[in-house]
């Protein structure tokens, strides 16, 4: 009777965050799941009955499936596939972050089920899954890093939207950053291959290289921009600008070997950047929590 009584209240204060603006809204779905958090029996009965309810109770259930992933495996993977195959944005961002808590708390068990998810054949549950591998790469364990990056090999050559502009700009620039030994040990191999989506992937990911690996990244880079494909092409560009901002001098010293060597085209058009001028996006930031 209590355990109803509860989620009624529950359910109604999710009817009202579903209207409220983004900060409300957030505040509310965080007090919400950890009041959830304590009971498993009641986020259980919760996940089932808030499934089918607004963007804020279908949230709710994808965000939190994970945790009944040992209790009820079943329940916990057909909530997280409805989150990730949502219509709403907000209800995917959700099924992203309950994927990335599984990941990360059951990386062993669950590595199977990722290979499986990267090549489901829905574009919205391979983005999940993409998007699931960051906080994993993003933290100390350079094996579980490597074994996450390893997750993207089917996906390289993936035209879809929602998955290809996170692999690279994403994905690739947080391994550089992190674990950038591993990263550029798997660039070098991906940059050989001849598809100009893979190169691209490799190009925008070394944007995230530390200052201490620039030669290596530059290096490639410079194989890289002997392709003049426009993907290809315009990866290396934002890569050189980003890399322009952590170290001008050395960049444009590069850039003056480049141009004594039939790049001048893609030499002339970073030395002119004024790092000093703009800040440009980083594609290398931490993943923040999703929306909302």
């Amino acid at each position: 009777m209590k355990a109803r009584l509860e989620l009624t209240v529950i359910g109604w204060l999710l009817g009202v965050l579903g209207k409220a603006d983004p900060v409300a809204a957030k505040r509310g779905l965080e007090a919400i799941e950890g009041y959830l958090g304590r009971d498993e029996a009641l986020l259980e009965e919760g996940l089932i009955r808030f499934r089918g309810g607004n963007w804020a109770a279908r949230y709710l259930a994808g965000a939190n499936a994970h945790r009944l992933y040992g209790r009820d495996r079943g329940l916990a993977l057909d909530t997280l596939r409805a989150a990730a195959l949502d219509g709403d944005r907000r209800v995917r961002e959700g099924a992203a972050w309950g994927y990335s808590h599984l990941l990360a708390e059951r990386f062993d068990e669950v590595y199977p089920l990722f290979q499986a998810l990267v090549r489901d054949p829905e574009e919205r549950v391979r983005r999940a899954a993409v998007v699931a591998l960051v906080p994993v790469i993003r933290g100390e364990d350079g094996a579980r890093a490597e074994a996450a990056l390893l997750l993207l090999e089917p996906l390289l050559t993936d035209g879809s939207f929602g998955v290809r502009k996170y692999i690279g700009p994403k994905v690739f620039s947080t391994m550089a950053e992190r674990h950038p030994d591993l990263y550029m040990k798997h660039a070098a191999s991906w940059a050989e291959r001849e598809e100009e989506l893979v190169r691209w992937h490799v190009a925008e990911g070394l944007a995230g290289t530390p200052p201490n690996h620039l030669d290596v990244a530059l290096e490639l880079l410079r194989g890289l921009a002997r392709d003049e494909r426009v993907g290809v092409r315009r990866g290396v560009m934002r890569a050189l600008r980003e890399l322009k901002y952590k170290a001008p001098e050395r960049v444009d010293e590069e850039m003056e070997r480049w141009a004594r060597e039939g790049l001048g085209e893609v030499a002339e058009l970073v030395k002119a950047f004024r790092p000093s001028a703009c800040r440009l996006r980083s594609r290398s930031r931490p993943p923040r929590r999703p929306w909302p």
